[in-house]
């Protein structure tokens, strides 16, 4: 924390609340959007879902085929669209489109009138693993006949990593150019329900995505005015990683189990019955709680891509350690202890892509947790009844 934010007191924060640019915001951001309700007004899938069913002619949007035509006039004439141009898209028959989602993990590939088109849609988040050489090769590799266009469409339009690659760079600030002057010429033709979420789909990517709505102008007016204050609220907000946090220990507690000792990256925690029987020692352990076991999930220092979830026996008193290293031992698919002071008998791996819960919504991360929740309750329940049964941590 920088010393301008330890001076912040209460009345700062009241003025930040009288101040009218913040209850301008608060006022604009009341507006009912549906992509807010959602929240999924940063998520890319939900993006490129949404860019899939407007540039589809045979969607229900009654805008035909007029969205994807604009966008093809535009990357069409892109040098880098070998032997098209803008005309091009106007030639094209419309009528058997095929959009293909999440094809080979590609974001948006569009079938038509012998072209492929695909999309890499980037809105918050940058290119890695050699992607964009990979889908080109798997979409050469599919599609050997067919003329192929590859787009990178990106906020402001940012130039891929390779240059050279082939991609053409296109933007958002001008798909929504085109989106917005086709809701006014044809925005009244359409029926109330889908001029709504058009209109809505405009304000998302004109504030979350382009960042140039009038409440962003307004909140770096805000932001100017009250900058240490601010500064001090964005230091204490909670972050990815207490979300997911909250998320594991949410499931822990609905399974009816005890939360143990806490700490950043990790869900701690023991059955009910293990909790009245398991010592907590005396001297510092390493532990807040000083508990001589615990079930431990690890979602976020192992990989990004994965958690494990592990049983640990903390350091501490030899006799106990005993006990529970040969009652785990025994129980059936336990491994060969792995540690020394913190001892581990089990470490199940399971997939579990941290960074990609910044694209989900709070339902959808708890539905990834609940898909593994099954392997966390067999370990928790096998163990559990090994050393109840064992008896000896009773006495």
């Amino acid at each position: 924390m920088n010393e301008a934010s330890k001076e912040i007191s209460e009345s700062d924060l009241i003025n930040l609340l009288n101040d009218i640019h913040f209850d301008r915001i608060e006022l604009g951001l009341r507006k009912v959007n549906f992509f807010d309700i959602l929240q999924i007004s940063k998520a890319e899938i939900r993006h490129s879902n949404f860019l899939g069913w407007l540039f589809d002619p045979n969607e229900a949007h009654g805008l035909k085929e007029l969205v994807l035509k604009r966008t093809l006039r535009d990357i069409f004439s892109d040098e880098r669209a070998v032997g098209l141009n803008a005309l091009d898209a106007d030639s094209i028959d419309y009528r058997n489109v095929e959009i293909k989602r999440e094809w080979q993990n590609i974001d948006l590939l569009i079938l038509i009138d012998g072209k492929i088109i695909c999309i890499e849609n980037k809105v918050d988040s940058k290119e890695h693993s050699n992607q964009l050489n990979r889908y080109k090769k798997i979409v050469q590799d599919n599609f050997p006949k067919r003329q192929i266009v590859f787009v990178f469409l990106t906020p402001q339009g940012d130039l891929p990593q390779d240059v050279n690659i082939g991609y053409i760079p296109y933007s958002y600030v001008r798909f929504n150019e085109n989106l917005e002057k086709l809701m006014e010429i044809y925005g009244n033709t359409l029926n109330q329900k889908i001029q709504n979420y058009i209109n809505d789909y405009i304000s998302v990517l004109k504030r979350n995505i382009m960042k140039n709505d009038y409440l962003n102008e307004l909140a770096i007016k805000l932001y100017k005015s009250h900058k240490t204050t601010l500064n001090f609220i964005f230091e204490n907000m909670p972050d990815l990683e207490q979300e997911i946090h909250e998320l594991f220990e949410q499931k822990v507690i609905e399974s009816g189990w005890v939360l143990g000792s806490r700490n950043k990256g990790y869900v701690r925690f023991l059955t009910p019955s293990l909790n009245n029987i398991i010592p907590r020692y005396d001297s510092n352990n390493g532990w807040p709680l000083r508990e001589a076991f615990l079930f431990e999930i690890d979602f976020f220092w192992t990989s990004k891509n994965a958690l494990n979830i592990k049983t640990i026996i903390s350091p501490g008193e030899d006799t106990k350690r005993d006990i529970l290293k040969d009652v785990l031992s025994k129980v059936e698919g336990a491994q060969k202890p792995y540690g020394e002071k913190w001892i581990s008998h089990f470490i199940l791996k399971k997939k579990f892509e941290f960074e990609k819960m910044n694209e989900l919504d709070e339902m959808e991360r708890m539905t990834k947790i609940n898909s593994i929740w099954s392997d966390v309750e067999e370990l928790v329940n096998k163990v559990e009844t090994a050393i109840l049964n064992d008896g000896r941590m009773s006495k």
